[in-house]
């Protein structure tokens, strides 16, 4: 059943909106102050991409300037985390706001969504909104994707494919298609498409979910060049035997503890140049859409991951079932000009959970019943801080 108590139309909220306005304002006011419309959702989710890689966050590998540049725009959440270590059961989160514990998709073996009911997808299409989802799933079945204009799923290019679980040179290495038949760029492309058919009367929720930068680590060979004079330095090394014997049995059972520090250091060094290609530059041109087509400031954007990889922590890359800061640190940045402050930092913590009932809050509606996370909006607007919570 709708819960329609947490839900507002696209013309309640106007009614609404309008109200409110003619109570205060007099007539030649209200004409020159019409009330706005809700805005626009465009939702940005790269893959695997940790907390810390990002220049504006002093990290000297990140090649990032245009993420760099939508946090100095936007506000920056220093302190964001995944609910979950890997894709499914974060994704899940996200669209729903609530914990795994309580959507039941513990680990990337656990159910897909295969309806969207009380989801992200769900409250949108109900208030109206044009629907698009673009780039990797790992969310929801197909057949969930009723009422969605636009669905264009591409996850990595077959060159990609997974080889063998011991870390060897085959987990990364050199585009070996043209930069701009890479899906990054084919799904910028797509997202692109969406927004350039955007007419200014209807708003929309998109969501562009990028690969990058998760193993297989790719990148064009002019990204990479760039990361060769990079010192790549290793984090403080702990034996993993002295964390847990879980720790230290996944460290031998992919071969980390073969691993040489060279080829380590390759592979961040592909990692690093996956971020600059496949994420940042596709950022940029997003952005660079919507400013081109006049959406900027009726858009409200986020950019996240759905998790972190330990990329050197414990002599490791890519992530498991372990919950550690470099697996659930994840980068976070909100932009909405006229309604997001500029060059804003949240130290407070901020959780997946928390985008949805976030839209929710800045489309004007009440969080739904079902959702756990928090509104992050008057935070995001400066007027009140992040509070102190426990899972």
């Amino acid at each position: 059943m709708k819960d329609k108590q947490h839900n507002l139309s696209r013309r309640g909220f106007l009614a609404k909106s309008g109200a409110a306005t003619l109570a205060g304002l007099s007539a030649s006011q209200v004409q020159a102050a019409p009330a706005k419309r809700p805005p626009n959702i465009l939702m940005v989710v790269c893959d695997q991409m940790r907390g810390d890689a990002m220049g504006c966050l002093g990290h000297l590998n990140a090649q990032t300037p245009n993420l760099d540049a939508m946090a100095k725009a936007g506000t920056l959440c220093t302190h964001a985390f995944s609910n979950n270590p890997v894709c499914i059961p974060s994704r899940v989160s996200m669209f729903t706001g609530r914990y795994p514990h309580e959507h039941g998709t513990l680990s990337n073996q656990g159910a897909q969504l295969d309806s969207q009911k009380d989801t992200m997808l769900e409250w949108f299409r109900e208030q109206g909104y044009r629907m698009g989802w673009v780039g990797k799933n790992h969310t929801f079945e197909k057949t969930a994707f009723r009422g969605v204009e636009k669905y264009d799923e591409l996850k990595r290019e077959p060159f990609r494919a997974y080889k063998d679980p011991k870390v060897t040179p085959w987990w990364h290495g050199d585009m070996v298609w043209p930069a701009a038949q890479c899906y990054g760029a084919q799904n910028t492309d797509n997202a692109t498409k969406f927004l350039e058919g955007v007419k200014n009367d209807e708003p929309f929720f998109l969501t562009v979910n990028y690969f990058d930068p998760h193993p297989p680590y790719f990148a064009p060979a002019e990204d990479f060049a760039k990361q060769l004079e990079k010192k790549m330095d290793f984090p403080t090394y702990i034996e993993p035997e002295k964390l847990s014997p879980r720790l230290d049995a996944h460290q031998r059972a992919y071969y980390y503890d073969k691993m040489s520090d060279a080829e380590l250091r390759m592979t961040m060094r592909y990692y690093h140049a996956s971020v600059a290609y496949g994420v940042d530059q596709q950022m940029g041109r997003l952005l660079a859409t919507l400013q081109k087509q006049g959406l900027a400031e009726d858009t409200v954007v986020v950019f996240v991951s759905d998790h972190g990889d330990f990329m050197g922590h414990h002599h490791m890359v890519r992530k498991s079932m372990f919950l550690y800061d470099s697996l659930l640190h994840v980068p976070m940045i909100w932009y909405a000009p006229g309604r997001i402050p500029a060059g804003q930092r949240m130290t407070g913590m901020a959780q997946l959970v928390d985008l949805f009932p976030t839209f929710v809050d800045f489309c004007g509606g009440e969080k739904p019943a079902y959702c756990s996370g928090d509104s992050l909006k008057s935070a995001l607007e400066g007027k009140a801080a992040l509070k102190d919570r426990t899972i």
